[in-house]
């Protein structure tokens, strides 16, 4: 091998690991994003499953709630039907 063919070698293999070094500089930045990207996606998702808790939650107390209100509907109900025969007692009493 000839010295400038040396050469040549030589500079090929700096420009192939110059080309590599930037290569590798561009695969760590691009996993460093990833990285902040996953961390960023688990605060996430540990929010919504503090949401979905949150959610379910209430989701039982409006059960409740409505449990409550058909009750109170129900006795109010039969407070009504009680009052209209009163009222019916009333009218047949009298006429």
């Amino acid at each position: 091998m000839t010295g400038e063919e040396l050469d040549k070698a030589i500079t090929f293999l700096l420009n192939q690991q110059a080309q590599f070094a930037a290569n590798q500089g561009k695969v760590e930045e691009r996993v460093a994003r990833l990285e902040e990207a996953q961390e960023t996606t688990a605060r996430q998702i540990g929010r919504l499953g503090e949401a979905l808790i949150e959610l379910t939650k209430a989701h039982t107390r409006t059960e409740g709630s409505l449990a409550q209100l058909a009750e109170a509907q129900a006795h109010s109900d039969r407070r009504l039907d009680a009052l209209v025969d009163i009222v019916r007692g009333m009218k047949g009493g009298q006429g």
